[in-house]
């Protein structure tokens, strides 16, 4: 398959893939919408999400097409007048209790937040995904609000300035967007269509590194190879899942997230303090390096292979204790000696962080 074939089809499956969702309405919140004093038949739907959607985005389509015209063939009351662009018209009553703002979704007894990305269910059960939606009793004391679907536009555009700001030391590229090409990235983000996606691969900026004339990447590479474009850090966001057997880390959460700029090279240690260059070398940072120094970090695993890359045992020790780690990025389980900077460049989300879920297998991993 030619490189071009490749890349295209990477793409496809990211910019095009989705996540089947399946959603229950919870039985008290059926039997208060509907005005039951018995308990109706189960209310549910499946949802065809796309692998980046957001949540804001799932609920506003939930209430619209889902919850809206249930309601007006359930309830007994006046017929309503329904606009896909402004929910129920007709009677306050019933909008007032399909309030957004009061949406919520359970997964497991867990009450999910808000920003939760759809792959990140790919790790905590089989598909389709069985999630509880909410419409009352929004559990304050465990989530903050989600936001309304403007604020959330809002706060997509501040996502990618910090992004910007981590792989370019500037916000610039973003802050210079005109507001007309704010309101047509913002509009792609809702119909998440592929120009949409070209145009966040324009905004990244990422270096096209010919990974061809790197053929063996876990060996060091002279620095004059090294692009001058490359950016100065990938941003990062690790999730961490315990076994099934164990506790979560948080009770409001299943998994514990790290989040964190990640260098996509660093220098020979022995060449670190060497100010004459052109002796100098540097190597790729892997995935296995980036998961290694995070755990080790976080006291996760034990810190005492981070120069794993400059030592051939210590890499045998890193190989094997990551044994315990399985890695997902989109669903797919990537090589451990895989450029973090390919990773970023072909498998970052639309906000630009690079979304890793790490499962511990067992309990000897840590």
């Amino acid at each position: 398959m030619e490189k071009a074939e490749f890349q295209q089809e990477i793409n496809s499956h990211v910019w095009e893939g989705a996540v089947p969702l399946s959603f229950t309405l919870d039985p008290a919140d059926s039997m208060h919408l509907t005005f039951t004093a018995s308990l109706p038949a189960p209310f549910n739907t499946f949802y065809a999400s796309h692998r980046n959607g957001y949540f804001p985005y799932i609920l506003q389509k939930l209430k619209n097409d889902w919850l809206v015209p249930l309601l007006v063939f359930e309830s007994h009351k006046p017929q309503l007048t329904r606009d896909d662009s402004k929910g129920i018209e007709g009677d306050d009553g019933i909008d007032s209790e399909l309030n957004l703002k009061e949406f919520w979704i359970e997964y497991e007894g867990y009450a999910l937040k808000w920003q939760s990305r759809n792959n990140n269910l790919e790790a905590l059960n089989t598909e389709p995904w069985h999630l509880i939606l909410h419409t009352r009793n929004y559990p304050s004391e465990k989530l903050l609000r989600g936001p309304t679907v403007p604020q959330f536009e809002k706060m997509f555009l501040s996502l990618l300035k910090e992004t910007d700001f981590v792989r370019n030391g500037s916000s610039k590229k973003v802050m210079d967007l005109a507001k007309s090409e704010q309101v047509a990235l913002l509009e792609g983000l809702k119909a998440m269509n592929p120009s949409f996606f070209q145009a966040i691969n324009r905004l990244c900026g990422y270096s096209v590194v010919n990974w061809a004339a790197f053929p063996e990447l876990d060996c060091p590479v002279h620095i004059s190879k090294l692009p001058q474009t490359v950016p100065k850090a990938v941003p990062v966001r690790f999730y961490i899942l315990k076994p099934l057997n164990l506790p979560p880390f948080d009770n409001s959460d299943p998994y514990q997230v790290i989040q964190a700029p990640v260098s996509v090279y660093y220098l020979s240690q022995k060449n670190a303090s060497d100010k004459q260059t052109e002796h100098s070398e540097f190597w790729w940072t892997s995935l296995r390096t980036a998961v290694y120094s995070m755990l080790s970090s976080h006291s996760l695993a034990p810190s005492t292979y981070l120069d794993c890359e400059m030592d051939i045992e210590s890499t045998k020790k890193i190989k094997v204790l990551l044994e315990g780690w399985e890695c997902l990025i989109h669903g797919v389980s990537p090589m451990w000696q895989t450029p973090l900077l390919w990773l970023a460049e072909n498998l970052s989300y639309p906000d630009g962080f690079l979304h890793i879920i790490l499962i511990q297998k067992n309990t000897n991993s840590t």
